[in-house]
């Protein structure tokens, strides 16, 4: 398997893990997805099915997606860890795509690096709101 087949396929695995996520807890139609996600029908079945997975989720699904009301944490997280694994380069963009995807991430949603450095740094405990949580429930992920 070539470098960029390897990094496409790393990227479809990541967007897999969204769809898993959304399974385990409970979200099995394209219907009840697609609510948990924010998104149409149509826009929910194409970044969900392998055949899109190659090319990635568009900065204004991501939003979307994280935008959503009812999307689960578990859902959160692993968007989270997509946007932070394209952010990090992992997916093959070049600098300026990094760039120009890092800018228009909605601020409100995606909390910045330094955001998470002085939230994790402020005072720590389970009962610390993070940048953004009032509306969105905590988009911060966290691992043990």
């Amino acid at each position: 398997m070539g470098m960029v087949s390897a990094t496409k396929a790393r990227q479809a695995d990541n967007i897999g893990e969204i769809a898993d996520a959304l399974v385990s807890v409970g979200y099995v139609t394209l219907d009840q997805q697609a609510k948990a996600l924010g998104l149409s029908r149509s826009t929910a079945w194409t970044v969900l099915r392998p055949s899109h997975k190659a090319s990635g989720l568009t900065i204004s699904v991501i939003n979307r997606m994280l935008a959503a009301p009812e999307l689960p944490q578990l859902v959160r997280e692993k968007i989270n860890e997509y946007v932070q694994k394209r952010l990090a380069g992992v997916y093959g963009h070049n600098r300026m795509q990094l760039r120009r995807f890092a800018g228009r991430l909605s601020e409100k949603i995606v909390p910045t690096v330094a955001e998470q450095i002085k939230w994790l740094l402020d005072e720590p405990g389970p009962q610390k709101e993070t940048p953004g949580s009032r509306a969105l429930n905590h988009p911060i992920s966290h691992r043990t």
